[in-house]
């Protein structure tokens, strides 16, 4: 088993190639860092004009959609996204994803999956492994 995580626009193909992983933790913590940077992005495009309404505790549309993010951190806070990708039927392809819809521009879906093919059978594992 091995792990890929991305994102992209539903549709599209992948805006980034996504990574491959062969440890889980690893994996876990490049789909939280790319959940981070995408809440980073939806935070900045807050309309509140003071600092502390700048950091997310609004209720613009954009402040809304960054906590939407943060639930899926809650979720891997708490070991949901972990469990999901390790308790499954064996051969079955797991898979935690969320599509994000902010009030303005493309939704975008960040995902991490368990795939079912061996390493040595990735080609994404030339690339980036970890």
């Amino acid at each position: 088993m091995h792990l890929h995580v991305g994102q992209n626009i539903p549709g599209y193909l992948p805006g980034a190639e996504p990574m491959c992983f062969s440890v889980l933790a690893s994996a876990i913590e490049a789909y939280r860092h790319e959940l981070r940077d995408l809440q980073g992005d939806y935070a900045e495009l807050c309309a509140a004009t003071t600092d502390e309404l700048q950091n997310g505790c609004c209720e613009c549309a954009w402040c809304d959609v960054a906590t939407d993010v943060e639930a899926v951190l809650s979720a891997i806070a708490d070991g949901d996204v972990a469990y999901a990708l390790t308790h499954a039927s064996d051969g079955e392809q797991r898979s935690w994803n969320t599509t994000f819809r902010p009030p303005e521009g493309a939704d975008v879906c960040v995902w991490i999956t368990a795939m079912t093919d061996a390493l040595e059978r990735c080609e994404l594992a030339e690339v980036d492994i970890c």
